[in-house]
């Protein structure tokens, strides 16, 4: 049986709602990204069997297999194959897994993994932006409430005893940890410099974590402030009864974000049969914040 390493793995800088990022097309992003991975890496992007992208939003400018779309944007040769998944939330974790499992089967001697959503441009809900309901009477007939992470994460908290305290205070110390990790340039070198074509900037990084807040009433401030955004789309989102439940995704997007992460997986066998090129050194840098558009 073959084994599958990771090579490298890279990301996007992650920007907040409205902010630095959400002027760019989800596709250049995404191309950005993957010839950041194939620099880094030192490898041919005409040895890449399939580019696997999670994606969960694919509609508007994340239609019509994005995945596809952005090796095509990178330049990477038409020989390379994309495809787009979507597993909700999971999307891009599962694009990984899916690659892991082409490699140990056999089926790639090298595949990219990863995936995008920018949520200012492609938002929440877009993918029903034309009408219809997603589920037929059958659903219905099953399941009396649309299901979704809200009414999830009440019965996970009330099946493993979770009190409101514990979870906040929990996500405070998560934010904390970010914030710090992220002064202390733990991030830096996961972080492809993206640069916006225009203005010759660069961005590496990004002040969202910082911006949540530092203490519980802080954080519970941006949760109220995003609520004011989502709640009025909540409210026009009701398409042939079909309310979308973008309320309940407060406790886990607070804000949100546009951001591009890949990995690069190989079959151990043929990695050895590779010879790397040493990665190219980091372009210059500018620092504004991502926070501000």
């Amino acid at each position: 049986m073959a084994e599958a390493v990771i090579v490298e793995a890279v990301r996007s800088p992650v920007g907040k709602r409205n902010g630095g990022l959400s002027g760019v097309h989800p596709a250049e992003l995404s191309a950005q990204v993957l010839n950041g991975l194939a620099e880094r890496a030192g490898i041919d992007p005409a040895i890449v069997d399939d580019v696997i992208w999670g994606c969960v939003m694919q509609a508007g400018e994340q239609a019509l297999d994005i995945g596809r779309t952005a090796l095509l944007t990178a330049g990477w040769p038409e020989s390379v194959a994309g495809v787009t998944i979507d597993r909700q939330c999971g999307s891009s974790q599962q694009s990984i897994h899916f690659a892991a499992a082409g490699v140990v089967a056999g089926h790639y001697d090298a595949v990219v993994a990863g995936g995008v959503e920018s949520m200012s441009r492609t938002p929440m809900g877009a993918s029903l932006a034309g009408g219809g309901n997603p589920y037929p009477q059958g659903f219905k007939d099953r399941y009396k409430k649309t299901p979704n992470q809200g009414i999830g994460a009440e019965m996970i908290a009330e099946q493993w005893g979770f009190d409101r305290t514990a979870v906040d205070e929990f996500s405070l110390g998560s934010h904390e940890k970010a914030a710090a990790a992220q002064d202390s340039g733990a991030f830096d070198d996961q972080i492809v410099a993206w640069n916006f074509i225009p203005s010759g900037l660069v961005f590496v990084s990004s002040s969202m974590f910082q911006a949540l807040g530092n203490t519980i009433p802080s954080l519970v401030s941006s949760l109220i402030r995003t609520a004011l955004l989502v709640i009025p789309a909540y409210l026009m989102s009701r398409v042939n009864g079909f309310a979308l439940h973008w309320i309940w995704y407060l406790s886990v997007a607070v804000v949100a974000i546009h951001a591009t992460m890949n990995v690069v997986l190989l079959q151990r066998e043929y990695r050895r049969k590779l010879t790397f090129a040493p990665a190219a050194a980091a372009p210059p840098v500018v620092a504004p914040t991502l926070a501000a558009e």
